[in-house]
């Protein structure tokens, strides 16, 4: 593999190469000879179902646990060069864990762990709307806010990658149009990109390549175009919790025959139009507290 991706109308850096990556727990591997590059200023898609790698590989790029093979991020190993890999990158969790602290509190916190201007730290706030928000304890935060507050902590410091996962799935119709169309800003002035979604519209909307995983495989790159001729083959019901009763929304799925998956506070399920109401009338019956949910085209194809 060479130093340099081939994007339209040329050839740039690449911000983040992986070469024969691999991952085990005990004998069954979470990545299996993964390999990809994603060139500066590139947005790059993880897609698959739940277990197909996409939280692994982001764990592997941020230094998180050991693997095999190689990877750099901006020409470092996260690994034995972790801060200055970490230095180049803003990571933005589905879930920002709650601190008992405010979020000026936090901003202050994450400043003087990246070793970045306060001022510039704070500026970040602004960006995401939340200058007026600095007195607030993160606890009482939405979901839509807290997710804000994670991207103005993950780029603090100017970082020129950005890694999110599941960026939107706590956002609402508008906060989700707001948040794609700050990170398409972010992308035009030149920051690298690279996230997970369940959200077909998302990918659309923001990648320029789709890394297509499943059990652990890099099965294939897609254009934005040849992710789209996929969408239709299959539909589902995606349903987000607010009471974190995964295992309780999956036993329901079970017993009115279905068979779902589910990772941090979201459940899938592959089903018919006609048996939406079905799915959400059982999970109510049986407690589950939803707080959202899509009914999605699924672009995935098994080749």
């Amino acid at each position: 593999m060479t130093d340099e991706v081939v994007v339209p109308g040329g050839t740039v850096d690449a911000a983040i190469s992986v070469e024969d990556v691999s991952k085990y727990y005990g004998p069954f591997p979470a990545l299996d000879r993964v390999s990809f590059r994603i060139g500066a200023g590139e947005s790059a898609a993880l897609w698959g179902p739940n277990g197909a790698g996409k939280t692994t590989v982001m764990r592997c790029l941020l230094g998180l646990t050991k693997y095999r093979g190689k990877i750099a991020v901006a020409g470092h190993d996260p690994v034995k060069d972790g801060q200055q890999a970490r230095t180049a990158i803003g990571y933005v969790p589905q879930d920002l864990p709650v601190q008992p602290m405010t979020i000026g509190e936090m901003v202050a916190f994450i400043a003087k762990l990246k070793r970045a201007d306060q001022k510039d730290s704070l500026d970040r706030l602004a960006l995401l709307g939340l200058q007026n928000e600095v007195n607030k304890e993160i606890r009482a935060l939405s979901g839509g806010m807290k997710q804000r507050l994670a991207l103005a902590l993950a780029l603090i410091g100017n970082p020129s990658i950005l890694l999110l996962d599941e960026p939107t799935a706590s956002l609402d119709a508008k906060g989700r149009a707001d948040l794609l169309q700050l990170l398409h800003g972010l992308k035009r002035n030149g920051m690298t990109l690279i996230f997970s979604s369940h959200r077909p519209e998302d990918v659309l909307a923001l990648a320029d390549r789709i890394l297509m995983l499943d059990g652990g495989v890099l099965a294939e790159e897609q254009s934005p175009g040849a992710f789209k001729s996929t969408l239709g083959n299959e539909s589902r019901l995606v349903v987000f919790l607010r009471n974190g009763h995964m295992q309780t929304a999956l036993d329901t799925l079970t017993d009115i025959g279905l068979t779902g998956s589910g990772e941090g506070k979201v459940v899938s399920v592959p089903i018919r139009v006609d048996q939406k109401a079905l799915v959400l009338s059982a999970m109510a019956r049986n407690g589950v507290d939803i707080e959202d949910f899509d009914w999605e085209q699924y672009a995935w194809t098994k080749r």
